[in-house]
């Protein structure tokens, strides 16, 4: 799923990874999309997306 996933946070279960690590590398990596960089959905040509709601909306 490595060409799927844009973070891994299983690595803080699998590999031990601190939260405050893999924090830091979600916010750079969103700081990068900012900057223009494609995640993997928009490099594979998806550009949907859904919102799922858990409750009633008006």
């Amino acid at each position: 799923m490595t060409d799927n996933i844009d973070i891994n946070a299983g690595k803080i279960i699998t590999d031990g990874v601190k939260l405050p690590e893999m924090g830091k590398e979600l916010f750079d990596m969103i700081v990068d999309v900012c900057n223009g960089e494609y995640t993997k959905a928009e490099s594979l040509g998806h550009r949907e997306f859904g919102i799922f709601r858990t409750g009633f909306t008006y």
